[in-house]
């Protein structure tokens, strides 16, 4: 249930964005197109099919599979800051979702942001109970996303349960075109508007290991994202 339709289509569409940029660099040798083939692979099914090792790896049984097309290649595993470095650098990929083990996830993301020269803003939801419950802090929240979509801020999300049902037609990058402009419908009990989604926009949810081992986390929100 963690994984969905969105997950093979993203693969099929990050294998070709790879393969497309060896092409432009005019590679002949054949055995180093195995070999470059061979790492797309892998990479494209890591990105979209890595994130639960329990109770079944994705990637590890498809890895299997895939294997058998390359037998007498010995290809390395895929590294996950690089993978993290791809989807942050490209506009076409879907947002990201980091399943966090412990806070030090947080300073590892801030590590590869400050690599990346890439400024974030972080919102970590209250779970106080009248935080929880009063529709004005939830949207004075979503005035703040709202501010982020139009700036195109990397914009990272912590423990709002209570807003991504509002932020859903953004996750799926559902986007209403009007010129050369795209907007995302947000909506929250009265709360209802367009907001203008700039070019540069990238959205990263941190979700705890516990939330998802403990089915806190619905499948259909999880699959939305790389």
């Amino acid at each position: 249930e963690f994984h969905g339709l969105r997950d093979f289509y993203h693969l099929i569409k990050n294998a070709m964005f790879y393969l497309i940029e060896i092409n432009d660099k005019n590679i002949k040798n054949e055995i180093n197109i195995k070999e470059q083939s061979y790492q797309i692979g892998l990479k494209s099914l890591f990105r979209n099919f890595d994130g639960l090792k329990e109770p079944f790896d994705s990637y590890e049984e498809i890895k299997k599979i895939f294997n058998k097309f390359y037998p007498n290649i010995n290809g390395h595993n895929s590294n996950v800051f690089e993978c993290l470095k791809d989807n942050i650098n490209d506009n076409n990929s879907r947002y990201l979702l980091l399943i966090m083990k412990s806070s030090m996830s947080i300073h590892l993301l801030e590590n590869i942001m400050h690599k990346l020269g890439k400024k974030y803003i972080f919102y970590n939801g209250s779970q106080l109970s009248d935080d929880l419950n009063e529709e004005k802090y939830n949207e004075k929240l979503l005035n703040k996303i709202q501010l982020s979509l139009e700036n195109g801020d990397i914009l990272v999300l912590r423990n709002m349960e209570n807003i991504y049902p509002s932020l859903y037609n953004l996750f799926n990058q559902n986007f209403t075109n009007l010129g050369k402009k795209k907007f995302s419908r947000i909506a929250f009990a009265n709360y209802n508007t367009y907001s203008e989604v700039h070019e540069d926009f990238r959205a990263i949810v941190l979700v705890d290991e516990k939330k998802i081992e403990e089915k806190m986390e619905d499948p259909p929100f999880l699959n939305r994202f790389e």
